[in-house]
């Protein structure tokens, strides 16, 4: 197995030229996600190396679901706690299989305490195949000032048309501050 690592530096121009990707398509008048006009526009996310990581928690299935159109949960709800005083970041790293042949948008999106994560909004991934066969997509984000205590986590798929959720694997993990 290969592992890979990336500077801060790669990290940060990655980061950018997403924004900048995200800026035309917004300026362009079409939405790039979902949940694009629920939302108010998150500042920039601060990458910091002085995050210390608290706890993970994986949820995976080789689940075949039909899901309709719209927001379907993913998995059920889980409780992660920001331990001791100050406050978290929690981050939500998704990867989803999905399969179908109706076509249409899809995204992954996550919702912290029932409000969906903004840094950043969950974007588009793609179209679901026409074809029945299947596509994939990935995609991390984050929730920065959540207070100590349990916080709820859920993951949502968003389709615009029926679909079938396939295999996932999606890590949470906590860190301070």
């Amino acid at each position: 197995m290969k592992i890979k690592t990336f500077s801060l530096v790669t990290v940060a121009a990655l980061t950018l030229m997403g924004a900048a990707i995200s800026s035309v398509q917004a300026n362009e008048g079409s939405p790039v996600g979902p949940n694009d006009k629920q939302l108010a526009p998150a500042a920039p996310l601060v990458i910091s190396a002085k995050r210390v990581l608290k706890s993970t928690t994986i949820v995976s299935d080789n689940a075949f679901t039909a899901v309709a159109g719209g927001f379907q949960p993913i998995h059920g709800p889980i409780t992660m706690t920001c331990p001791g005083t100050g406050t978290c970041t929690l981050e939500a790293a998704q990867n989803v299989q999905v399969q179908g042949a109706g076509g249409g948008a899809w995204a992954i999106c996550t919702q912290v305490d029932g409000f969906f994560v903004s840094e950043p909004s969950c974007p588009f991934l793609g179209s679901v195949p026409t074809d029945g066969s299947f596509g994939a997509g990935s995609f991390a984000q984050s929730a920065s000032n959540l207070g100590p205590g349990n916080h709820t986590v859920q993951s949502f798929i968003f389709t615009s048309g029926a679909a079938n959720l396939s295999i996932y694997n999606i890590v949470y993990r906590i860190y301070k501050p």
